[in-house]
C-alpha cells in the first residue's frame, strides 16, 4: 500500500479530526498530554483538548505528521522541538533529556506521540512516519 506523509497544517484539520474520531483518540487526549501540565490536564476535557491542539496547529509550525493511504489519514506522529511539549521534559519521566539544556534547545527534537488507525496497524505506518519525521526535522530544525 502506498503511504504519503504530510505535515499537519490547518488545511488538513478535517483529516486529523477524522483520524482521531469523536472520542479524540486516547480517551479525549487529542495529543495534548505532553503539552499540558498535570493540573491543566485535570481541569481540561475532551473539547478543550481538541480546541487546544487545533489552536496549536493553526499557530504553526506543524506539530507533527499525518500518514495517508488512499487519501485517508491512517496515522499521526507528534514531532517537534522538545520545548513544544514541556511535560515530555519532566524530570520524573523516562523521556527527560539527559542534558537539561536540550529541553529548551530548538534544535533538539522529540517524537512524543503516535496514533495509528486500527485497520492500518501492523502495516509499517509507524516506520514510515518516523522516516518522514527524520526528514521533517532535518528540514525544520
Amino acid at each position: 500500500m502506498n503511504t504519503t506523509i504530510a505535515p499537519l497544517v490547518p488545511e488538513l484539520w478535517a483529516d486529523f479530526e477524522d483520524l482521531f474520531g469523536k472520542q479524540g483518540a486516547c480517551y479525549g487526549c487529542w495529543c495534548t498530554h505532553f503539552r499540558l501540565s498535570p493540573a491543566a490536564r485535570r481541569a481540561s476535557n475532551r473539547e478543550r483538548n481538541k480546541d487546544h491542539i487545533k489552536a496549536r496547529i493553526e499557530a504553526r509550525p506543524p506539530p507533527g505528521l499525518l500518514a495517508f493511504e488512499d487519501g485517508k489519514a491512517v496515522g499521526w506522529m507528534q514531532i517537534g522541538p522538545r520545548a513544544d511539549v514541556p511535560e515530555w521534559n519532566n524530570k520524573g519521566r523516562g523521556s527527560a533529556p539527559v542534558d537539561p539544556a536540550d529541553a529548551t534547545d530548538p534544535g533538539v527534537w522529540a517524537i512524543s506521540c503516535f496514533f495509528i488507525r486500527v485497520k492500518a496497524r501492523g502495516r509499517g505506518v509507524t516506520h514510515r512516519l518516523v522516516e518522514g519525521g527524520i526528514e521533517f526535522a532535518r528540514q525544520n530544525g
